[in-house]
């Protein structure tokens, strides 16, 4: 009875480990995926290095600092500017509710605003917004900086997974194709399915990041706001970053745009702030939820609900990166479906 079992001996052991390893590296589950994501976008730029040098390690290190200085400075120095500007706004608005918040302003908004103000209940309610968004400012802040060792163990951790997917990936792929060799044709449909929704999701979030860049410079221009082509840019980088995109810039000069025409009496001032607020919403942030899943959905050739579910379901449940895992996710699930339980033809 012993001799029977312990044929299974080996693969019970590979399943613990395998449970055990999951527990050690699921706090770098992130990072580790965000590499493998920047080794799949930069993968044709490493191959063409490696035409070039003849060398896998020095075109996989190359590759990763130019992903670094393309993507990790610019937007340290693009969130650092837009939480001074934010932040500076906060304090401007609460300066100006201490020492009278429509003093010397006599349009029909600031009219209004002074009988609001002159309400106890509605002081009292004005103090308690500006305290807890004071605590929610220093409670956020303390959190990061304490997070900043984290966050560069994350980087760390990404850049090496990306170094190794793009030195080590190809041999990689080799190996999933003489696991799953009993039935070559179905693994090899998979796999090139999972490249073209991958190509989706890249396309979809790289097409809808230039838009939204020259969409909101074009808006940014009309409605009177400085140096439209530079946050025009700023959109566009925002636009390819989870949970943060385009609201981060518009929003801000929306609300400096109606308080500077609060302040300085200037209806035409509050109404661009008004009109850009309008037009950034319908023509800019929308495009996440409208053409973003579409173009993806078409490149992918997977449903452009499915993608939708996938892109906002994601979100919920792995985070940040989840924008890109959720819509990987379900679609791959239909296709393993498609091929191993309705049994698809594949030609």
């Amino acid at each position: 009875m012993v001799e029977k079992y312990k044929q299974y001996l080996p693969f019970i052991v590979m399943i613990i480990l395998a449970v055990i390893t999951f527990f050690i590296i699921r706090p770098f589950l992130i990072a580790i995926t965000l590499g493998a994501l920047l080794a799949y976008i930069l993968y044709g730029f490493y191959q063409y290095l490696l035409l070039k040098t003849g060398k896998s390690t020095l075109s996989a290190f190359i590759v990763c600092i130019v992903a670094f200085l393309i993507v990790v400075i610019p937007s340290i120095f693009f969130i650092k500017v837009l939480v001074q500007q934010s932040y500076a706004l906060f304090i401007l608005g609460k300066q100006k509710f201490a020492t009278g918040f429509v003093t010397g302003c006599n349009n029909a908004i600031c009219d209004t605003l002074k009988i609001f103000s002159n309400d106890p209940a509605t002081g009292y309610h004005i103090q308690e917004v500006l305290r807890v968004t004071t605590n929610w400012i220093v409670e956020k802040g303390s959190n990061f900086l304490l997070g900043v060792p984290q966050i560069i163990i994350g980087l760390f951790v990404s850049f090496v997974s990306m170094y190794y997917f793009l030195k080590d990936g190809k041999r990689f792929v080799q190996k999933l194709n003489r696991f799953f060799s009993t039935d070559e044709e179905k693994y090899g449909y998979v796999l090139s399915r999972l490249k073209r929704i991958m190509h989706g999701i890249v396309y979809g979030y790289g097409l809808v990041a230039v838009i939204q860049g020259v969409l909101g410079g074009f808006g940014f221009f009309i409605f009177g706001v400085s140096s439209p082509v530079f946050w025009g840019m700023v959109i566009g980088i925002l636009g390819l970053v989870p949970l943060i995109g385009a609201g981060m810039v518009w929003i801000p000069a929306v609300l400096i745009l109606i308080f500077q025409g609060i302040f300085q009496n200037s209806s035409s001032m509050i109404a661009r702030g008004i009109g850009l607020a309008i037009y950034s919403l319908l023509l800019v942030s929308s495009l996440d939820n409208t053409l973003k899943p579409k173009l993806m959905g078409q490149k992918a050739k997977v449903h452009p609900g499915i993608m939708m579910v996938g892109l906002m379901g994601g979100i919920f449940f792995f985070g940040p990166i989840g924008v890109m895992l959720g819509p990987l996710t379900l679609a791959l699930l239909i296709v393993l479906i498609d091929v191993y339980i309705i049994e698809k033809k594949l030609n």
